[in-house]
């Protein structure tokens, strides 16, 4: 599948423009949550970029940056001049494949864990797990698991 998509280009240090939202709480006349756009992801705590669905609304955020009471994701405040941005184009390309992914079940996990080094508390679970209680084992777990695997 491919979408395109449109954002604003700084036009001498070729970044995409990216936004960060701020919170209005407690002011009194404006939205909610204010947009505005920067290159810099450092004073903006922020790596996403700002895409529109039409080259004109980005071609109207690079012309009007609305203030800050009003600015909202669709017009986004900034402080440009319009002659600094360019609308650029961004063709995003989804390939969508179905993956097979095992990962152990909680009995091979218990298996793997602590048959070998930890024989006693290997035999209180399978033993649990025998009287029908369900055993949980985190995705923190499973992950340490996996990377002890694969060194």
């Amino acid at each position: 599948m491919k979408f395109l998509k449109y954002a604003l280009r700084h036009k001498k240090l070729k970044d995409l423009l990216l936004y960060e939202a701020s919170s209005n709480e407690g002011s009194e006349d404006c939205n909610s949550i204010s947009y505005t756009l920067s290159v810099d992801n450092l004073s903006t705590n922020s790596n996403s970029w700002w895409v529109v669905d039409t080259p004109e609304q980005a071609e109207y955020v690079r012309l009007n940056s609305t203030k800050w009471y009003n600015a909202d994701y669709d017009t986004p405040e900034h402080n440009f001049e319009p002659d600094e941005l360019e609308v650029v184009e961004i063709e995003y390309s989804i390939d969508i494949k179905p993956k097979e992914v095992k990962i152990p079940t909680v009995e091979e996990f218990i298996a793997i864990k602590y048959k070998k080094d930890e024989i006693g508390h290997y035999n209180y679970l399978m033993e649990m797990i025998k009287e029908g209680e369900k055993i949980y084992i985190s995705w923190y777990d499973y992950k340490m698991l996996f990377m002890k695997e694969n060194l």
